[in-house]
Order: C-alpha cells, then sequence, then structure tokens
C-alpha cells in the first residue's frame, strides 16, 4: 500500500547526467533516497532559483541558500564553514539574516546580482544583493505597502504580477487588481 505524503519543504533531485558519454539519467528519481528534507517550520518551499553554485530556497517564512554538492559544517560559535565536494547531492538551508518569505512566486525577478520579491505577510518588497536582503519598501512606501499585502492577503483571487524593465533599470509590481503598478529603482532607492 502506497501513502500519500506531502512534502512542503522537501527538494528532490534526479540521477546526473554525465557529459561526454549517452549516459542520462535525468528521468529516475528514488523518492526513499533521492531528496533533502529542510525545515517544515518555515513553510512551503514556495521558489527555488540557480545561482550557479548554489540554489536560492524561498519558503514562506526564511531565504536561504543550499549548495550543490558541497556541504556545510558549523563551528562551536555557529558560524557557516563551507566545505568543498563530499558525498552530498544538497548541503542543510544556510539562511539569510532576517525573516522573510514568499506567499507568490510570480513577484520574483532576477537581474543581474539583485533579486527581488514580494513578501505579503510582512508587508514588504525586498531586494536580495551581495549585501544581505533590503526591505527596499522602506524607501517612502512602508505604509502604502502594508495596505496593498493585507488587501492581497484578504482577497484569494488577488494577483500581482512582477517585470523587470531593462531600459530603467526598475523592478516593476502589478497588483492586478487594484490596477496600480509601481517600480523601484536600484541605483536610487526609490519608488
Amino acid at each position: 500500500n502506497q501513502e500519500e505524503s506531502d512534502r512542503i519543504a522537501t527538494l528532490m533531485y534526479s540521477e546526473p547526467i554525465i557529459p561526454n558519454t549517452e549516459i542520462n539519467k535525468l528521468n529516475r528519481f528514488y523518492p526513499d533516497v533521492s531528496f533533502e528534507e529542510y525545515n517544515r517550520g518555515f513553510g512551503r518551499i514556495v521558489h527555488i532559483h540557480n545561482e550557479q553554485d548554489h540554489l536560492l530556497m524561498i519558503q514562506e517564512d526564511k531565504v536561504s541558500k543550499v549548495f550543490v554538492n558541497r556541504s556545510v559544517t558549523y563551528n562551536a560559535q555557529g558560524g557557516a564553514q563551507l566545505l568543498g565536494t563530499q558525498d552530498v547531492v544538497l548541503s542543510t538551508a544556510v539562511p539569510y539574516a532576517g525573516t522573510y518569505g514568499m506567499t507568490d512566486s510570480r513577484t520574483f525577478v532576477a537581474r543581474g546580482s539583485r533579486r527581488y520579491w514580494l513578501d505579503p505577510h510582512r508587508g514588504a518588497a525586498l531586494s536580495l544583493s551581495n549585501s544581505g536582503i533590503d526591505e527596499i519598501s522602506t524607501y517612502g512606501m512602508r505604509g502604502w505597502f502594508s495596505d496593498q499585502c493585507r488587501d492581497l492577503l484578504e482577497a484569494s483571487n488577488k494577483n500581482v504580477y512582477a517585470a523587470y524593465d531593462v531600459n530603467f533599470e526598475q523592478y516593476i509590481l502589478h497588483f492586478e487588481d487594484a490596477d496600480k503598478v509601481v517600480c523601484f529603482s536600484a541605483e536610487k532607492n526609490y519608488w
């Protein structure tokens, strides 16, 4: 008898493709062993983004990086240390500072070294760069975002979409039901 399981905070992976051969096992998954379980207390995994040497994993209440083919150990002071290649496909989650998350991956945009998304539970628009997570909605729009996100959470039929304007270098959020559009310029830190 098979039982259905709800793995809301699990990443599954396939067997590898072996370069310069005809061996391709990307269609082979072994649910008993080919997965890594992450903290369910942070909610479901909403979005995963490939960052070359790691994955950006955004759950409902936490943003973390997960290294691929490398493991992470912690020293006595709680600091993370990255080890070289190990017999591990996915590392433990290395969380970013702050309690942020995401509920809808349609608000996520990646441009250059910056990542943008909306966190309605905290009423915040966010940016992730090399210096960490920045709450960009605090640049003159905190109250407005708080109101829009509250309305978004209260109604199940409201949608928000994001895009990036490469001509003006702006992150764009469109609140469909309210028919409102806001744009953020990272260069000038204003909406």
